[in-house]
């Protein structure tokens, strides 16, 4: 079985969720030591379990600044990809740089998307929860 790991952002208003991602440069063995809550386990279809925690936004701050480094790195090493593509004379370096481009794309969206969740629209939230929930890799 496999991990993964979701933030949700709690709403002020009426408690429903209002932000949801899945920040997968956090590493999960990592998080489960940084928040010294309670993880409340659970089991809800009866062959997957979740681990559950709430969490203020001070800790949410603190666990998005602890793992800010790995998706610079990512974007950086990627971002190297495509400037090294860009040289090449292989005949499938477009599809590459484009490949990797769309990538960069999408994680410079997720830190945006969580800086600002975390940041000016923070005002929003009462409280973010996180979930390790486990799924079905194929392995």
């Amino acid at each position: 079985m496999a991990y993964s790991l979701r933030l949700s952002g709690i709403g002020k208003q009426d408690g429903k969720e209002l932000f949801r991602m899945e920040p997968a440069w956090w590493e999960i063995s990592e998080v489960r030591k940084l928040v010294t809550v309670n993880w409340v386990k659970t089991n809800e279809t009866g062959s997957y379990s979740d681990e559950d925690a709430d969490i203020s936004l001070d800790v949410a701050r603190r666990l998005h600044e602890h793992f800010k480094p790995e998706i610079l790195e990512q974007i950086a090493f990627n971002v190297s990809c495509i400037e090294s593509a860009e040289e090449s004379p292989d005949e499938y370096h477009a599809d590459y740089v484009a490949s990797h481009a769309k990538y960069v794309a999408e994680l410079k969206e997720e830190l945006h998307t969580i800086e600002a969740a975390l940041g000016a629209d923070a005002g929003n939230f009462t409280h973010f929860h996180l979930c390790i929930f486990e799924w079905e890799s194929g392995f």
